[in-house]
């Protein structure tokens, strides 16, 4: 802060020649010496700090919220069964409340919705509330029934069970929303959201948003996507461009993004949804008309009128990451010390066949984009570092000897990339890293190449194992390589390592 920002006594204070300064002075001569400063006065702090109110925010909306709901759901559901059935024990409620949780838990009913609706959580809850008290009476009530009051009581028990079951849990839906409702609109910090779109459906999105504090959401901006500007409001600046979604979704915090779908081209769509995907951010896509037909039957949300579907993210998020980074570094210190003896004799090779410098250190490109030091066993010395950086296959030359082709045949130059698994620069298994000089040409000539960046770079990934190396098409790579960052699953990294033992044992891929 400058000068002219602080008061004058503070400027006077801090002068030698000051008030304070003087004051200093004296007392230091004093004979009494200087004088016990005064405590000061502690500025009252709020209630309660703002990062615990984020803490108790996020604890409410990831677990208080679904077990709230969850509760409501078991107590619906017990309800029916005690209604229906002429209950013996507490097993068959229990059974009938975990049967009901389980489906609306697998179906995404328990997340906080962006555009609650009762009658939308009607047409899910009816069925179940009907079909449990259709399984209960066709088990128990019924033969009870039959000799008092006939299929028609069974049928009006039946009937007056799941209408009480449906009740219960939209009642307390009702409440829920009501106090999501609230929460969202008293909040003075909503969660960032960027508008991909600056046309007309954009701009009614973002005003909506702007208004409706119910929903949660204040954007910060909207993306050019080429489509005829609309009237944008001064409290929406333009951005930038789609080319760089990934760096404004960094700048400004991102964590909500919702995509115009008819004012984007649809390969925008794609990257946009992965990159999203990537940095695990909630993605809301606003659907056109073309696309409202397609997802018939689908789940499909409103924003005060406005169909759009909720995109959940991939398994990279929630708890992928750090399952995948422990198996990671795990699987590597393991790999090392048992290999230790290989890799001391591939160092004492190189060392006699190319001389001092056993490890070659190459810049890469890395998660997010970030550059990162890759290390392997030298199997040839280049002329010097721009041929290192910018040469793209050195096999076939001349000045590469036995050993450096043995090295390279068997893959055993990339042992030491297991230290930079455990490093964090690299996974196991991954879209494998290129150096900074192909990534910029690559990017020009595939719009989709940047994209594997959304994961750590793999010592072996999917495209690798399907022989996709060295003079091959990197169209295919970067397609192959998006596909296993958007289907990952932890088996799947499994299938890549034990496919890459057959590749490098049996000289077969694919």
């Amino acid at each position: 802060m400058g000068a002219q920002g602080l008061s004058e006594p503070a400027v006077a204070a801090g002068r030698p020649g000051g008030a304070a300064g003087t004051r200093a002075a004296a007392e230091a001569t004093s004979p009494r010496g200087p004088r016990r400063p005064q405590r000061a006065r502690r500025p009252r702090s709020p209630r309660r700090p703002p990062h615990r109110r984020r803490a108790l925010v996020r604890l409410a909306y990831g677990w208080g919220y679904p077990a709230g709901l969850a509760g409501l759901d078991g107590v619906a559901a017990a309800t029916v069964y005690v209604v229906v059935s002429d209950v013996q024990s507490p097993a068959g409620p229990v059974l009938g409340a975990l049967g009901v949780v389980g489906l609306n838990l697998r179906d995404g009913g328990y997340r906080p919705p962006r555009s609650p609706s009762l009658f939308k959580e009607l047409r899910s809850l009816a069925p179940q509330m009907a079909v449990l008290a259709l399984v209960v009476a066709a088990l128990d009530t019924a033969p009870r029934i039959a000799g008092h009051a006939g299929a028609a009581g069974a049928a009006l028990l039946w009937l007056v069970g799941a209408a009480a079951g449906c009740a219960i849990a939209l009642s307390g839906r009702a409440l829920s929303y009501a106090v999501l409702g609230a929460v969202r609109s008293g909040r003075a910090k909503r969660r960032r959201a960027l508008v991909i779109g600056n046309g007309p459906v954009s701009a009614h999105v973002a005003a909506i948003l702007r208004q409706r504090g119910e929903f949660g959401l204040q954007p910060v901006g909207c993306i050019d996507t080429g489509f005829p500007a609309a009237d944008v409001p001064a409290e929406m600046p333009v951005l930038g461009g789609c080319d760089e979604i990934y760096r404004i979704m960094q700048d400004h915090r991102v964590r909500t993004v919702v995509i115009a779908a008819e004012e984007v081209e649809r390969r925008w769509v794609d990257a946009i949804v992965r990159i999203c995907s990537g940095l695990c951010c909630e993605t809301l896509l606003v659907l056109s008309p073309a696309d409202s037909l397609a997802v018939t039957g689908a789940r499909v949300d409103h924003l005060a009128g406005t169909p759009f579907v909720w995109l959940p993210a991939p398994g990279h998020g929630g708890l992928g990451r750090p399952l995948k980074r422990v198996f990671d570094v795990a699987v590597a210190l393991a790999a090392l010390v048992l290999l230790l003896p290989v890799l001391i004799g591939c160092a004492v090779a190189v060392r006699v066949d190319t001389g001092p410098g056993v490890l070659f250190r190459q810049r890469r490109i890395g998660l997010k984009g970030k550059e990162f030091v890759l290390l392997k066993f030298r199997t040839l010395r280049p002329a010097d570092e721009h041929e290192a950086e910018t040469r793209w296959n050195v096999d076939g030359d001349e000045r590469m000897g036995a050993i450096g082709k043995f090295l390279r045949d068997t893959c055993l130059d990339e042992l030491p990339q297991l230290w930079n698994v455990v490093r964090g620069d690299m996974s196991l298994v991954g879209p494998r890293p290129e150096r900074p000089h192909f990534v910029q040409s690559f990017s020009e000539s595939c719009p989709g190449y940047t994209l594997r960046h959304r994961v750590r770079g793999g010592m072996t990934g999917w495209s690798q194992v399907h022989g996709l190396r060295g003079d091959t098409s990197i169209d295919l790579r970067a397609r192959f390589d998006n596909h296993y960052i958007d289907t990952w699953t932890f088996t799947g990294d499994l299938k890549v390592l034990l496919m890459t033992l057959r590749v490098v044992l049996m000289r077969k891929s694919g």
